[in-house]
């Protein structure tokens, strides 16, 4: 009789044979790694664009010369950054709770060379 599998042993035997050799751990990556490697990326990046939109509204409303209409633009770019500050941290905080219960780790530090995460 056949062993049932979780969902998680089942994702971890994915392969994606398409990624060369020298960009995974071996001879495919697996798609857990893909998908969590992709999030990390994205989680960094959404971090900068709002660091970005806060100087941006912050730089506008030091030169905005008190034209109020300045001023509103740049206090809503800030908190749009925000705004967008808390979701981050929401989804963040979200994931790192999720992710763990289904055999996924983003959290872990990432090995460039081979672009995979490297949890010990």
């Amino acid at each position: 009789m056949p062993r049932a599998i979780t969902p998680t042993q089942a994702a971890g035997q994915i392969r994606n044979t398409v990624i060369k050799p020298e960009f995974s751990a071996g001879a495919g990556t697996s798609f857990s790694n893909i998908i969590t490697t992709l999030w990390g990326l994205a989680l960094v990046i959404a971090g900068i664009l709002v660091l970005a939109f806060f100087v941006w509204g912050s730089f506008e409303w030091l030169t905005a010369g008190g034209d109020s209409d300045k001023v509103k633009n740049a206090q809503n770019k800030m908190s749009n950054a925000v705004i967008g500050l808390v979701i981050l941290i929401s989804s963040f905080a979200l994931l790192k709770f999720v992710l763990p219960l289904i055999g996924l780790n983003i959290f872990c530090p990432i090995n460039w060379e081979t672009l995979q995460f490297v949890c010990s």
